[in-house]
């Protein structure tokens, strides 16, 4: 009796970690619900840069507004030899 008695109390507090820890973050509405902490800012955005193809955090680039548009680039050079492509 007070081993299925335990083995009760057992699978109710195994069942509330996992209630607690998957299912209730997974209901949420975000797209990565076991993040809590993820900030949605453009930190976490990987980008491509256009001069030579690199892909690097856009926080970490270097931008140039060029055409109404702001392009980032990895690195000054990438911008600097973008800016003389499209001079010529």
């Amino acid at each position: 009796m007070f081993k299925n008695l335990i083995l009760i109390i057992m699978i109710v507090v195994v069942y509330k970690i996992i209630k607690k820890m998957i299912l209730e973050p997974m209901k949420s509405n975000t797209p990565y619900p076991l993040e809590k902490n993820r900030n949605e800012s453009a930190d976490d955005l990987m980008i491509k840069d256009p001069e030579c193809g690199v892909y690097f955090p856009q926080r970490q680039g270097v931008s140039l507004r060029a055409g109404g548009e702001t392009l980032y680039f990895c690195s000054e050079k990438c911008r600097d030899d973008y800016k003389n492509k499209t001079k010529a």
